[in-house]
């Protein structure tokens, strides 16, 4: 039987980044009185990864040769990547006051993962053909996810189909298809700690691959592609994820060994075949993005 993507799902908008979340049930079906199914999940920052670094002025008096300057770089490790733009520059409004600005990253050519950024800003004066002033650099990090060429179309996830990201400061980044992620920094005396408000316990094994304990000793097993390969429960319930030559997912088998099964037109996934012989039929314009 060929269906459409289930109607039931949503969107939102994320009013400071302007992201679009939007999420489209599959069809689920019952197994061991437990019911299953798949959400599909658009991130419109995963599609196109431009973030937004916000900063502001306040009490600024207002002069004709005024102006405010911004400037955004991004690095990981060794390597530094200049965003497109250079340095910017904005005259100051004639009512002055309080000021707020944003600097737009290119970031869409990069790698997922963590990236440290320098944001370097000042109010300068123009003086003939110089600029004068001081500057401020603020620091932090950008946790960047980059869904472009997905198999599911650009920006489109799958819940539960994970995968790990080892940054070159020894974090990790666990990324899931239902669009949420968790960064877990490396201890000095081994290990890794959790992020704020999770008690889980990753650890990397002897082989190199990933466990993920949750404190209801639900266990989640990376394979050696950092990618899902199995959750268990504590009764020894345990879902696999099986991928194709490609490194992308080919079956789900839940824990009686029913099956999930992907196939794929050109690289993306164009049908979903779920354990009742449903099929879930996904379309895409010539861009990959999924239309339909």
């Amino acid at each position: 039987m060929l269906i459409k993507v289930d109607e039931l799902g949503g969107s939102v908008v994320q009013l400071h980044s302007g992201a679009v979340i939007e999420t489209h049930n599959l069809v689920s079906y019952e197994s061991l009185g437990v019911n299953r199914g798949f959400t599909l999940t658009y991130d419109s920052e995963r599609a196109d990864s431009r973030p937004i670094l916000h900063f502001d002025y306040s009490n600024v008096v207002f002069n004709e040769n005024r102006r405010l300057m911004a400037e955004l770089t991004v690095q990981q490790g060794m390597f530094e990547y200049e965003i497109a733009g250079g340095t910017n520059y904005w005259s100051i409004p004639e009512e002055g006051g309080n000021i707020e600005a944003a600097l737009q990253g290119d970031m869409r050519g990069l790698g997922s993962g963590r990236y440290d950024y320098q944001l370097s800003t000042g109010l300068l004066q123009l003086n003939g053909e110089t600029l004068n002033g001081s500057t401020i650099t603020y620091t932090g990090d950008i946790i960047h996810v980059n869904s472009i060429g997905s198999i599911f179309g650009n920006g489109w996830g799958l819940s539960g189909l994970e995968e790990i990201v080892e940054n070159v400061d020894g974090s990790v980044l666990i990324i899931d298809g239902d669009g949420g992620e968790l960064l877990f920094e490396i201890l000095e005396e081994g290990g890794y700690d959790s992020p704020p408000g999770d008690f889980s316990v990753l650890e990397k094994l002897e082989d190199g691959t990933f466990r993920r304990t949750m404190t209801d000793q639900m266990v989640y097993s990376f394979n050696a592609d950092n990618k899902i390969a199995s959750v268990s429960d504590r009764n020894g319930n345990t879902t696999q994820y099986i991928y194709n030559n490609e490194g992308n997912i080919s079956t789900i088998i839940d824990p009686v060994g029913l099956e999930t099964n992907f196939s794929y037109t050109n690289g993306l996934v164009t049908s979903i075949s779920d354990p009742g012989d449903r099929e879930t039929v996904l379309e895409y314009d010539t861009a990959g993005n999924l239309i339909r």
